[in-house]
């Protein structure tokens, strides 16, 4: 009984990390529990259908295509998608952002990447009012080059407890709307 007590409260501990090019119009991230790699996602903008932005997630021999816009009647949008309940019971332990930008201007690269660090260290704010995360955050200018990345990196965690809370709650709401 204690074992399942003590597999019920464990954290499980998801690491998701990966980068983004943006003159390069792509990015690859992935997902991994407890260092082992479960499935990869590539971002590319400009290169789906009829040259839409679009997500290619990735998993095994699979890849699905989801595309990055707000039509309401496109069942691949990202949108459309239905979010599982038990998102809203993942933990945020850790992130790590790092951000290179630079131009041929060094007054344009300065104020840019100011401008950047400005957004993500509100983003940051935002993200320690809600929960005791560790958050890094790195900007580095690099000049004489058109050049601007994007490195994340972070920590999820969840419980089975929570799972199992969130389906639960989950299917309480359904029959509520289902009686209304």
């Amino acid at each position: 009984m204690i074992l399942i007590i003590i597999l019920f409260s464990v954290q499980w501990k998801f690491g998701i990390s990966g980068n983004t090019d943006v003159y390069k119009n792509n990015g690859a991230f992935k997902v991994s529990l407890f260092g082992i790699p479960l499935f990869g996602f590539f971002v590319c903008l400009g290169c789906g259908k009829n040259g839409e932005s679009s997500i290619l997630l990735t998993v095994g021999p699979k890849t699905k295509e989801l595309h990055l816009n707000r039509k309401k009647d496109d069942k691949d949008s990202l949108m459309s998608q239905k979010v599982p309940p038990l998102f809203s019971n993942l933990l945020l332990e850790n992130l790590k952002v790092h951000v290179s930008a630079g131009s041929y201007d060094a007054f344009a690269t300065v104020m840019f990447l100011g401008s950047i660090r400005v957004l993500f260290e509100s983003l940051f704010g935002y993200l320690r009012s809600r929960q005791n995360i560790a958050i890094e955050g790195r900007f580095i200018p690099i000049y004489n080059t058109e050049v601007f990345r994007i490195f994340v990196s972070g920590i999820l965690s969840i419980s089975l407890a929570d799972i199992i809370y969130s389906l639960i709650s989950a299917l309480f709401k359904h029959i509520k709307e289902a009686i209304k």
